[in-house]
């Protein structure tokens, strides 16, 4: 639902729930108010299983709606994906919302087709069961990687369907890959081949490492780092992880512990991004595909250097770089947070880097989403998130929620305009060229329309006279005051012309001129301003139009 202020919204969606019959087939029901309900600058949206509840469920979506439409308003959303890395996975993970959306099944099922060439069997088996055709577990980094990447890459396929696609992108470790193949940067394809190389590469080699997460701030971690332990990651201001074999890693430990720093051992079967993985770093840079050209797209903030990165920069080095070497994720937050997201969407199956960026704080006017946000997921999700990014202004295409046979409009309560103050034309001041006038009761005062001057019988209205009369029109259908409306109006932003204002549009400004009918789909699809519609009203009218008549209006 929407409406051009807060009120509006309040009032039309107040009718809206009041006239909803439990009997109606709820997915048409739903997919009516997405195309109909839509043109407004307020905007709510509900997401709910069967309406069963949807009087309470809009009364709390209103509250918490009055300031986040406020700040929306101001901007255009930049949204920023992030991608997990190793670590976040889980068994039956994005499985509740293949249930809900055969989209993302699809596109999950499209994922599992570009890695078995190169895995040799389902990746989503292994998310399926918890274990691969060859019995490993998904939690064996061989498997882990490229299932990951699995979901990660229908996560976006997804939301790209919907309409919504990132501005800026990066990844955390193996998350890069699946962030470059968003950014265009790795063709799908090649994506794929990577990543099931890099686990393969990294599960190939002699067990024994570990990791170890501290609350300490990177600069004080340099003591700490020697020989094969590394420093593999910088999460955030006071929080870090070192790399390296099981006996050096568990001395560091005692030395933090000993100076009152908390320090927690990682489930690890490598330790990653240490030396450790100088063997095979080599044979990963050699397997690795050039870059493509990605003229346009997200930019990619680099987890190796922290700062943002030209497609050229990602070369078999560079990704041999990225195994061996640290983790920069709180220098990639730092420039994330100078391009200021309005926000931020993890892209895979928690919310490990959206708490990440909220321990950070170094974004906190962001919206942080999760459209998987752990093994409590429930499918709904992801409908989540899309309904929060419409409502602060991001046109969304609804149609991929549904099936086929459930994408058709049915009828739905009318919109209804604020009754405090209305005016009226005076029949004595209306030319001839006006047929019809409807008068309807009100306490306002009346203010009179200018007069339009007689016409001839047989003369045509001049595109003034077409002007006036659409802003009559318009006023009317749209409850707006007429000497509010001017010629670069946006109909749809400004005055929330949505598919109903367009077909009673249709029908009122045939009466008013007396020419032949519009077409609304015209009307609402293809122009833009006051200006648009006056040039269309006209030229079906067959009213001569100056060159100048849309600047001049």
């Amino acid at each position: 639902m929407s409406g051009n202020d807060a009120a509006a919204l309040r009032r039309n969606l107040d009718r809206l729930v009041a006239g909803f019959d439990p009997t109606e087939h709820w997915p048409r029901y739903c997919y009516s108010t997405n195309q109909v309900k839509a043109g407004g600058t307020q905007r709510i949206a509900l997401v709910t299983r069967d309406g069963a509840d949807l009087a309470g469920e809009a009364e709390v979506a209103l509250h918490r709606l009055a300031r986040r439409n406020e700040r929306a308003r101001r901007r255009r959303p930049r949204i920023a994906f992030v991608y997990t890395g190793q670590g976040s996975q889980y068994r039956e993970m994005g499985l509740a919302l293949r249930e809900q959306h055969s989209g993302f099944a699809e596109a999950l099922a499209e994922a599992d087709a570009l890695l078995e060439p190169h895995f040799g069997g389902s990746v989503v088996r292994a998310i399926e069961t918890g274990e691969d055709h060859l019995g490993r577990s998904l939690d064996d980094t061989v498997v882990a990687q490229p299932a990951l990447f699995a979901l990660q890459y229908a996560l976006t396929t997804t939301f790209a369907a919907h309409g919504v696609r990132p501005d800026v992108v990066l990844g955390h470790s193996v998350g890069e890959i699946a962030a470059c193949a968003a950014a265009g940067v790795l063709d799908p394809a090649a994506a794929a081949a990577l990543v099931v190389t890099r686990g393969a590469l990294m599960g190939a080699l002699p067990a024994g490492g570990t990791m170890l997460a501290a609350r300490l701030p990177a600069e004080l971690a340099d003591e700490f780092v020697s020989g094969p332990v590394a420093l593999a990651a910088v999460n955030g201001p006071d929080s870090v992880t070192f790399s390296g074999p099981v006996e050096r890693i568990a001395e560091v430990a005692d030395q933090l512990n000993g100076r009152g720093v908390h320090t927690r051992e990682l489930v690890v079967s490598h330790a990653f991004h240490s030396p450790a993985m100088e063997p095979v770093g080599g044979e990963l840079a050699a397997a690795a595909p050039l870059p493509a050209e990605s003229a346009g797209a997200p930019i990619v903030i680099s987890s190796v250097t922290g700062t943002a990165a030209e497609a050229a920069d990602f070369t078999g080095d560079y990704w041999r770089a990225q195994l061996l070497g640290t983790v920069d994720f709180l220098g990639a937050a730092r420039t994330l947070a100078d391009m200021e997201p309005s926000h931020i969407i993890e892209i895979g199956p928690r919310s490990t880097l959206l708490s990440l960026l909220a321990a950070a704080d170094l974004i906190p006017d962001s919206q942080r989403i999760a459209p998987v946000p752990g093994a409590a997921a429930t499918g709904l999700d992801f409908a989540d998130a899309l309904a929060a990014l419409w409502q602060w202004g991001l046109d969304i295409d609804w149609r991929p929620l549904y099936a086929e046979h459930d994408r058709v409009v049915g009828r739905l309560p009318g919109y209804v305009f604020a009754d405090e103050e209305r005016f009226f034309a005076s029949a004595a001041t209306v030319g001839p060229l006006v047929h019809t006038q409807s008068v309807r009761t009100a306490t306002a005062p009346v203010r009179e329309v200018a007069s339009v001057p007689p016409a001839d019988d047989e003369s045509q209205p001049d595109v003034g006279v077409v002007h006036r009369a659409v802003i009559r029109v318009l006023a009317d259908v749209g409850g707006h005051r007429e000497d509010a409306l001017h010629a670069a109006a946006d109909l749809r932003d400004d005055l929330g012309f949505d598919s109903v204002q367009a077909m009673q549009f249709a029908d009122r400004i045939v009466n008013e001129l007396d020419m032949p009918r519009l077409d609304p789909v015209a009307i609402q699809d293809n122009l833009t301003t006051i200006a648009d519609l006056t040039k269309l009203v006209a030229g079906t009218a067959g009213v001569a139009q100056p060159e100048h008549t849309g600047a001049g209006i």
